[in-house]
């Protein structure tokens, strides 16, 4: 049996798993990680998402992999009513742009592929 139990600690979240049967030898294993909330707000954010995946690892959750059409995915975002600055909407900028190149390459390959497939 799996058992996870998180604990709330003045700088973040204690995860422990406790395994009762590991490797079926009826060994017991506990696995304590601690992950810092309490830094900065980008590093807090990124180790608040390591959490999760974590969790959700512990737990068998299937978030899809990188050959399936729907992956879930944790991702951080601006919020509603954050104003960015001229450097963060540049950066957003280029990485909505590099996003559109990868979409119009898959794009004119599947085209391709569908051309090719007319002819044969």
């Amino acid at each position: 049996m799996l058992e996870v139990k998180l604990e709330i600690a003045s700088n973040g979240v204690i995860k422990t798993v406790t395994e009762t049967n590991f490797n079926s030898a009826g060994e017991g294993t506990v696995v304590r990680s601690v992950y810092e909330t309490e830094d900065d707000k980008k590093t807090s954010f990124v180790n608040t998402m390591k959490l999760f995946y974590d969790i959700s690892d512990d737990l068998g959750i299937d978030f899809g992999n990188k050959f399936e059409a729907n992956v879930l995915r944790f991702k951080m975002d601006w919020g509603t009513h954050y104003e960015p600055s001229l450097k963060e909407i540049q950066q957003a900028k280029r990485n909505l742009t590099e996003e559109l190149k990868y979409i119009r390459v898959l794009e004119k390959t599947m085209k391709e592929t569908e051309n090719f497939d007319h002819i044969n």
